[in-house]
């Protein structure tokens, strides 16, 4: 988050927070920087693993481990994120991914639901974030994911996958990923 604000100040970014003590996070709520309800994800992690959704004090102090290792940030009102495939510079495609019912991770792996982005606009948007983000990074291939904040109506960089997973993006595409590439 910290590069992307830094390298393409006019995409927006989701404020991230570290810490190192429970009594941190909570002086932060007290603070009004974080509030319920927020996300913990590891800071090195994939395909939605560890990532929890903080709705009140019990959960936090019943999830709230390894503190250091973790960032956290606060939740965004979605009805889904966005996955833009980057290759060389140009947006292969993107898809919309959604939680299954009940759900708050995105995440195919965690059995969310994707289709393909037609909306020229959307793609318009998608297309921007992600070949400026992939471009920041000096990355030649990832996935690139974006949130819609359906309260604010902005689109936020959420996370760069240096190493993404096509195989839902292939399914709802039809694009064949492996012969892009080569």
């Amino acid at each position: 988050q910290q590069h992307i604000q830094e390298k393409v100040p006019s995409i927006h970014c989701i404020q991230t927070f570290t810490f190192q003590s429970l009594q941190e996070i909570e002086a932060a709520i007290r603070d009004g920087k974080l509030h319920y309800p927020f996300i913990q994800k590891p800071n090195k992690g994939s395909k939605g693993e560890g990532v929890e959704l903080i709705e009140d004090e019990a959960i936090l102090h019943r999830v709230a481990k390894d503190i250091n290792r973790q960032v956290y940030q606060n939740f965004i009102k979605n009805s889904g994120d966005y996955r833009a495939l980057i290759l060389g510079g140009r947006m292969l495609g993107a898809i919309k991914r959604t939680a299954k019912d009940g759900g708050f991770l995105n995440n195919i792996s965690k059995g969310g639901k994707s289709e393909t982005v037609t909306d020229p606009k959307t793609l318009s948007k998608l297309r921007r974030i992600g070949t400026a983000v992939a471009s920041a990074f000096k990355l030649t291939l990832c996935g690139v994911d974006i949130i819609h904040d359906e309260v604010s109506g902005e689109y936020f960089f959420l996370e760069v996958n240096t190493v993404p997973q096509w195989k839902g993006f292939q399914e709802a595409t039809g694009i064949n990923v492996a012969d892009e590439i080569i």
